[in-house]
């Protein structure tokens, strides 16, 4: 606000409404008039469109105050274009009053530029306090505002400008000072008769109404780019659905280009709808179906708040015509004048396709949920139930209603009440139960055996969510598997009854054949008649034909029992079928059968195999082939099927152009104690077992066997090894047990004999023959412990089975004994021992003689369980020189002996050995000592009858042997 004076004092004042910058200001004058009538000045304010009725109010408020002035100055003066001091100095105590009472600061200058007044707002916004009471100069002011100021050029210094510098009219600038206010500055010229008598500055500090806008422009920016930038369509319409804006998705869907190509525009208009006619949107048959129509007229009609609708709309897409699902939401914005309402569209189609198949889906799953034939239970993480199928009503009698919401242990019998709170605290650490046996009681009383399996399932942050479990009726598969561990148990124990007759059996009959073949090697010594020779060589036949068969039958029985363990160690498979062929080459030549082998070149030369077995195999393939052949061939083949780096798959084939068999006995042939029909076992002999023991061996050694064969075309029989480790000859070979062959036995020396059987007590006496050994016999293993208290012998010989007291028995209370503990114990039997005494054995006996043995064996066995404390032998002595010079020396023959001797410890091909032992056999003539001549006797029988096992200890001996011989003094 302005006031014009005609006289020297001049008056400005300022309004201090707040103006809105979207209305432009508009100045109003007042004349001021003296008592007569004449003009005084004027009074001017620039009005805003807020507040204008009170602004006028205070204008004429202060006009009324200052005629009223005016009037008292009239009266005291007749001239009145020449106010008194008084009436003077009365009007500037009231404009100064005015001053003091304005928000704004106000600066007052005359027309030299001086500052003629100021009001204390003023000094307060610029906070020149302190400067006004130090009693600063106008000069000093001035630095302390343009100090103050970031744009300093602004700043009016009185002794630098004149009045005519500036414009002479209004001027408004903006100050910017350094602490981020912001005053808005405006000054107005005095002017009288066309010249400028003074200046009014007016400061208004607006720096909240400058933060106020920054802020409302920010938060636009912000809304317009949530506008556009939202991933669905948003317009601004107004109640016809005509557009007034739209986001920038909705003109990419439009057909339109730029915005303002779509305003105006209606909505079917830009969305392509199949029902949009130009202006007629809304007002087709059509369009009370439309998402958007139904949105926006329940909008308009309720006048305010929000709505939305799902629904659908049909859109043009080329030629042809395609439905979208869409939620449409609809919302009113009230402006000053009008209503407008903002559209958002979102094209849902994709979830609402997702969701129709998801529910399809969960319906699906629901149906087998409900319907499926397995029990399915839900738990909570309190394990309460949360669902259950009706399988699992069902199995349990339970209904839904009946159960959910209470734990399993609240639903089932005490003991589950008991155990479920530790089942499921470990089911929902670990995540998961398989194969839970529990049992249940029913609704009706009825117990039942369940398996309960079950997963937990987790949120993102690995909480426990809910758990899945399945319930399998396991009552009766349960009482199935009792019924089965009973039948097991049961032929578990027809199984042990049978392995218990064999071994009796095979005991009850390898005794008196102990006896017979003992007797017969022992006549065989005196016995010169060729006729008795040949009536004792029928009985020795017979009776090894016999020990085969109890062979056969007890190696069938520890099959059958389990208790058949494979050593294994590196077979030449090509040397091993050479001696296979050469074993029935003479019986082969004597049919008129040819013997052929064929062996692949990728073959291994080398494989660790148990060569005992393997060899068994063969000689039961082989035999019964050429049994069965009496024209034609036999062959064994050996392949490759499948080879490794260090194991491979091999396959043997025994063919032969026999018999053959006919197709309905294959199935059987395998079978222990089977023979086939047309097979006379008068005419071809054997047990029925070869084949049995065979497949049976094969099995054990994880392969397979299987026969083709037709009748009077022979048979093929295939056996494949799997996976068999190749042995290198830079391989360790794991040292082998050695049985020494000392063979000396002291004169004096006093052995017991403790057995039931007299028989087999004169057979042991009799393999001492007329040496001076001291025999004492026991009958039992009580007359033996009576016997020891007067006896002191040198070795004890005990048989296992023997009533009262049996042979373990008796070794123990000997062992026990201090006077006797340390007597050598033999434990002698016809029996196989039991896993228990083979673990007894080692603790109690120095040996083991199996009924029936060989004379040279028992006593190689006796004299090494004696202590070498006698010189004396059995055999007789040697003269001086009888030993050559190359059992003395380290020089000759018995080094070249000892080092093929070594060349053979990994392997001992057939041929060499042959010629190792014709090397030793010709020593043994040089020499013409019994020790080695015996030897060299045993080691050719063990070498042609294929007895591996005493071939082997023989063979270890060897250096033994040599030794003795080399310091024994004539």
């Amino acid at each position: 606000m302005s006031v014009y004076l005609d006289a020297p004092v001049h008056l400005t004042i300022t309004s201090a409404t707040t103006r809105r910058t979207t209305s432009k200001n508009y100045t109003e004058s007042i004349e001021i008039q003296w008592p007569d009538g004449s003009s005084y000045g004027f009074l001017t304010i620039e009005h805003s469109p807020q507040g204008h009725d009170e602004q006028t109010h205070q204008l004429k408020a202060l006009k009324m105050q200052i005629e009223a002035d005016l009037k008292v100055e009239f009266e005291q003066s007749s001239k009145p274009t020449s106010p008194t001091i008084d009436s003077y100095q009365s009007l500037q105590r009231t404009l100064q009053t005015s001053l003091e009472a304005n928000n704004e600061g106000v600066l007052l200058l005359n027309p030299t530029g001086d500052i003629i007044h100021y009001n204390s707002q003023l000094t307060k916004m610029w906070k020149m306090e302190p400067l006004i009471e130090s009693g600063a100069s106008a000069e000093e002011l001035s630095d302390f505002v343009e100090s103050q100021l970031i744009n300093s050029s602004l700043v009016l210094k009185s002794h630098q400008k004149k009045f005519q510098q500036y414009d002479e009219r209004k001027q408004i600038d903006t100050l910017y000072l350094k602490d981020g206010r912001i005053f808005k500055r405006t000054y107005l010229p005095v002017i009288e008769q066309e010249h400028t008598i003074g200046m009014v500055f007016s400061y208004r500090d607006i720096t909240p109404e400058q933060q106020t806008k920054q802020e409302l422009r920010e938060k636009t920016n912000i809304l317009d780019t949530i506008f556009d930038q939202a991933p669905i369509i948003m317009m601004l319409v107004d109640e016809h659905a005509r557009i007034e804006k739209v986001n920038k998705p909705g003109i990419e869907l439009s057909r339109f280009g730029p915005n303002s190509d779509a305003i105006g525009k209606l909505v079917g208009d830009i969305l392509h709808c199949v029902n949009a006619y130009p202006n007629i949107c809304g007002t087709s048959d059509a369009c009370h179906h439309c998402a958007v129509r139904q949105t926006l007229n329940r909008t308009v009609q309720t006048g305010n708040g929000q709505h939305k609708i799902e629904g659908t709309m049909q859109i043009n897409e080329g030629s042809g015509t395609i439905t979208r699902h869409v939620l449409v939401s609809s919302t009113t914005i009230q402006t000053s004048t009008e209503k407008k309402y903002l559209l958002s569209i979102d094209d849902i189609t994709e979830r609402y396709l997702a969701e129709k198949s998801l529910s399809e889906s969960e319906n699906r799953f629901r149906t087998l949920f409900e319907y499926t034939p397995i029990a399915y239970q839900s738990f909570g993480e309190n394990g309460c139930f949360l669902d259950v199928n009706n399988e699992w009503s069902k199995l349990t009698g339970y209904s839904r209603d009946d159960i959910i919401g209470h734990s399993f242990g609240e639903i089932f019998h005490t003991e589950i009440r008991n155990t479920f709170p530790k089942h499921f605290s470990q089911f929902a650490l670990e995540g998961y139960v398989n194969d839970l046996e529990i049992t249940l009681e029913r609704k009706d009383g009825q117990t039942i055996t369940v398996l309960v399996t079950g997963r937990v399932q987790y949120d993102n942050q690995g909480n426990y969510l809910r758990s899945h479990c399945i319930l399998l009726n396991f009552t009766e598969r349960k009482q199935i598997q009792k019924e089965l561990i009973q039948a097991k148990e049961e032929a578990e124990e027809a199984t042990r009854i049978k392995s218990a007759f064999l071994a009796n059996m095979s005991h009850e009959i390898r005794t008196p054949m102990n006896a017979i073949l003992g007797y017969a090697e022992i006549l065989n010594q005196g016995i010169t008649e060729p006729v008795h020779r040949d009536y004792l060589s029928s009985m020795q036949s017979s009776g090894k034909i016999l020990m085969n068969l109890i062979n056969d039958i007890l190696d069938f029985s520890k099959i059958e029992a389990g208790k058949m363990e494979l050593k294994k160690t590196p077979v030449d498979i090509r040397l091993l079928i050479k001696e296979i062929l050469d074993t029935f080459q003479l019986k082969a030549s004597q049919k008129g059968v040819k013997l052929i082998s064929q062996i692949s070149e990728q073959t291994p030369q080398l494989l660790l195999l148990d060569e005992l077995r393997l060899r068994q195999i063969f000689l039961n393939l082989l035999g019964n082939a050429l049994k069965f052949t009496y024209k034609g061939y036999i062959k064994i083949e050996a392949s490759v099927i499948k080879q490794a780096e260090n194991s491979a798959t091999i396959q043997f084939r025994v063919e032969d152009t026999g018999i053959g068999i006919a197709k309905e006995a294959q199935t059987k042939i395998f079978e222990a104690f089977e023979q086939i029909d047309n097979q006379d076992s008068k005419i071809y002999g054997g047990t029925g077992l070869g084949l049995a023991i065979t497949h049976r061996l094969v099995k054990l050694m994880e392969g397979e066997i299987r026969l083709q064969s037709s009748p009077q075309k022979g048979s093929s029989f295939f056996v494949k090894l799997p996976d068999v480790t190749i042995f290198n000859e830079e391989d360790e070979i794991e040292p082998r047990n050695q049985l020494a062959m000392d063979g000396q036995i002291p004169p004096d020396t006093t052995i017991l004999v403790v057995d039931d059987n007299q028989a087999n007590r004169k057979v042991t006496r009799g393999f001492f023959g007329r040496s001076q050994v001291k025999i004492s016999e026991a009958e039992n293993g009580k007359h033996a412990l009576e016997m020891l208290k007067q006896l002191k012998p040198h070795l004890i010989i005990i048989d296992l089975r023997m009533p009262k007291m049996n042979g373990f028995e008796t070794a123990s209370s000997i062992k026990n004994n201090s006077q006797w503990q340390n007597i050598p114990l033999i434990a002698y039997t016809a029996s196989e021992l039991t896993a228990q005494e083979k673990k007894q054995y080692p603790m109690l006996f120095n040996a083991l003689i199996k009924k029936p043995v060989e004379r040279k064996k028992f006593l190689q066995i006796v004299a090494n369980c004696l202590p070498k404390t006698s010189a004396h032998v059995l055999t007789p002595k040697l003269a001086e020189n009888e030993l050559p010079i190359f059992l003395s020396g380290r020089e000759g023959e018995g080094k070249e002996l000892i080092q093929t001797w070594k060349s053979l410890q990994k392997i001992r091909p057939r041929k060499t050995m042959k010629e190792f032992i014709d090397e030793v056999s010709a020593v043994a003539e040089t020499i013409n000592h019994s020790e080695i001549t015996n030897y060299v006797q045993e080691l050719e029988q063990a070498f042609q009858s294929f007895n591996i096992e005493k071939e082997e200890a023989l063979f270890r001996a060897f250096p033994e042997i040599i030794e003795k011989l080399k310091t024994e003094k004539p």
